[in-house]
């Protein structure tokens, strides 16, 4: 049993061998090769290296794409670095100066003791500096605002109604009216 398996497997190796030399010998070998290295595809050799060139082709494209992708993020981050440090710089500058120096005066200080304005919901000390540059430093003062001059304010400080909306003239009245009673 042995010796017929040998001779079996000599017969199958032969006829194998016969076969892939006579592929090669007659142009079809080439085929069965660069098939098995494309995958499985049968393209020709010309068709498979066109191919290839297109897909460098596109990686080449989408490269170009992403670098300049890129550099436009660079740009945005060095706007975004600049404009932090032009509000940083800012801010500093607005701790020096509470940001009161290019306020216009715009009532006459009263004479005597300033009130502390922070008694006021809604004014804070940065508040409370730049309303005694605009000339109120008394509670009387915003209890007797106009409404126009509540208007100048807003418009000078930028508050859009926070004066009404706050209510420091009635805060200011129940203060003026604690500090005479």
């Amino acid at each position: 049993m042995g010796f017929f398996l040998l001779v079996l497997g000599g017969v199958l190796g032969a006829i194998l061998t016969w076969l892939y030399f006579d592929s090669i010998r007659s142009g079809k070998g080439q085929g069965i090769i660069s098939t098995a290295r494309a995958g499985g595809s049968s393209a020709s050799p010309d068709a498979e290296i066109a191919r290839l060139q297109q897909q460098v082709s596109e990686c080449g494209a989408a490269r170009q794409s992403l670098e300049s992708e890129i550099q436009g993020l660079r740009r945005v981050r060095e706007e975004n670095e600049a404009l932090t440090r032009e509000i940083e710089a800012l801010r500093a500058d607005g701790a020096h100066s509470n940001g009161a120096d290019d306020l216009p005066q715009l009532v006459e200080p009263m004479a005597g003791e300033p009130d502390d304005l922070t008694a006021i919901k809604g004014i804070g000390k940065v508040l409370d500096g730049k309303l005694k540059k605009l000339g109120f430093t008394t509670f009387k003062q915003i209890a007797e605002l106009t409404p126009d001059q509540q208007s100048r304010v807003d418009e000078v400080l930028n508050f859009r109604g926070r004066i009404e909306r706050e209510e420091w003239v009635e805060q200011a009245q129940s203060l003026v009216a604690q500090k005479s009673g």
